[in-house]
């Protein structure tokens, strides 16, 4: 299972990948891949933020 910790610790890493995932499915434009990348990251954010909430009830 993957807990928020792991998440937290590995951001830069996902930040790396959502990136160039990003850059390899869009058109080779900054924009496009910046308004790609964005909501990847935030929900990456915000599985870290539910992850923590889980962490909390359980």
């Amino acid at each position: 299972m993957v807990n928020f910790q792991i998440l937290s610790k590995y951001r830069k890493y996902a930040l790396f990948i959502i990136t160039a995932i990003s850059a390899i499915i869009t058109p080779p434009d900054i924009m496009s891949c910046v308004l790609v990348a964005l909501p990847l990251y935030a929900l990456y954010e915000c599985s870290i933020w539910i992850a923590k909430k889980v962490n909390r009830i359980v």
